[in-house]
């Protein structure tokens, strides 16, 4: 319970066993009982400059926020346009996702998406509600885990796949309270969320600073060396510069084999491992735990065998810069086929290359030779032609220490500061579950 609220007087049972005693004058119904519209979207292959916009899923955030850029422009027919033209007030729903975090997000139609003339594609279903309910309380409902687990729950079930529609996102139940009473709970929701959105964005600000820090002090160990006076030959490369004229320029598969190794189709579906996704991973750290998966659970992707002493370094969405490290790691350490998993060779100290490949120098130049738009991506076999400057293996080996020791309390701080954002989610979700199930009574604290 939080500190600073207080249960509603009274309660009656919700009849509904996940949902529990809500406030005595709340009215738990159906969500279709509180339409005005329940409807699918629009699409067409005719892009055009001069289309209408169509909104998207890949607009909308995870936590029910937008996210315009650049959105779909199509040539439609007026009937089609008038039919999906969305008002300020309009919910948004993900009907269709493969993964549970997206399948269900809301958001809501404000007036500068009204103003941009915009309809929602055939992959979003919008409600408009009737005039006693109030569009941002039912956002922050949809977008609850009382919501979310709802929708996961049905499209599931229902269909085996993450579908919804029309009539299983009208038959989610929620508690309603009186319409003055949904818009003070609104009003707290927005202060609240304001201040926990601010503290968040302080720290996500300050893991940027610190990975920055971190990247300037190892760019400067793996292309200079720990010698300020050390002396500097041309390295006939036009991206590389300037080296120290003792350090050798080769092909990065002279100091490095890309392991190939990988699950066989036959392995047994019993066996489990630990998984690392390409989302998982950010530049020389993992930002989430590996997660343990069964052979018979895990995503196809889930491949590429990874042994201690290895760096693994993103091929796909490059621009992510996901580089990491596997230091004694155990022997079911699995990643995703959208990693190169490189192992270095004898000569070579094997956390040297992972510094040296998580450096501006190597990344920025995998970015730039990368292919396509939305998801660039590189070839194993153009990554392991790229030169970089090695020292030999005493200097190499002072140099890791020398970075391990620099950037100890820079990745201690950074962990710190991500798992304060984490907590504060957390904390943010359940007061949003708290407040829309009615636990606790925000009705005071709204007027302040």
């Amino acid at each position: 319970m939080l500190p600073d609220l207080h249960p509603y007087p009274t309660y009656k049972p919700s009849g509904i066993e996940w949902l529990g005693d809500v406030p005595a004058h709340w009215e738990v119904s159906r969500l279709k009982s509180h339409l005005m519209l329940n409807d699918s979207g629009v699409w067409s292959n005719d892009f055009s400059d001069e289309g209408t916009v169509v909104l998207r899923s890949t607009e909308q955030t995870v936590n029910g926020g937008w996210r315009i850029e650049f959105p779909a422009r199509l040539r439609l027919p007026v009937e089609s346009v008038n039919s999906a033209l969305l008002k300020a007030g309009d919910l948004v729903i993900t009907k269709s996702s493969g993964s549970a975090q997206h399948i269900g997000k809301t958001s809501l139609v404000t007036k500068e998406i009204q103003d941009m003339y915009a309809c929602f594609s055939n992959f979003m279903q919008r409600l408009r509600l009737d005039k006693h309910t109030k569009p941002a309380f039912v956002w922050r409902c949809l977008n609850s885990s009382v919501g979310r687990e709802q929708f996961v729950y049905f499209s599931t079930t229902t269909t085996g796949l993450g579908n919804l529609n029309g009539t299983l996102v009208g038959g989610c139940r929620f508690a309603f309270p009186p319409p003055e009473e949904q818009a003070a709970i609104v009003r707290y929701l927005d202060r609240a969320d304001d201040r926990i959105q601010r503290y968040i964005a302080n720290k996500e600000c300050l893991v940027e600073l610190l990975t920055e820090q971190k990247r300037a002090v190892v760019n400067q160990a793996v292309t200079r060396g720990l010698n300020p006076n050390v002396q500097l030959r041309p390295s006939g490369v036009d991206w590389l510069g300037d080296v120290p004229a003792h350090w050798e320029v080769l092909s990065l598969k002279h100091w490095v084999h890309i392991n190939q190794e990988v699950l066989s189709d036959n392995t047994s579906l019993d066996y489990e491992f630990d998984y690392i996704e390409i989302g998982a991973v950010s530049n020389g750290v993992l930002t989430h735990e590996p997660k343990r998966l069964a052979f018979g659970n895990a995503p196809s992707r889930a491949r590429h065998i990874v042994n201690d002493g290895d760096t693994i370094i993103s091929t796909v969405r490059t621009y992510l810069k996901a580089v990491w490290f596997a230091d004694q790691t155990q022997d079911d350490l699995i990643c995703s086929t959208g990693f190169a998993v490189l192992t270095p060779r004898q000569e070579t100290i094997p956390k040297f290359v992972s510094y040296l490949v998580q450096s501006d120098m190597f990344t920025d130049r995998v970015t730039a030779e990368s292919v396509g738009v939305a998801y660039p991506a590189i070839s194993e076999g153009k990554l392991s032609c790229f030169y970089i400057c090695c020292p030999p293996s005493d200097e190499q080996a002072a140099i890791v220490e020398h970075l391990d020791r620099a950037t100890e309390e820079i990745d201690a701080t950074i962990d710190r500061a991500r798992r304060q954002v984490e907590l504060m989610t957390e904390y943010r979700s359940r007061l949003i579950a708290d407040v829309v199930t009615g636990k606790v009574d925000v009705r005071e604290a709204a007027q302040g």
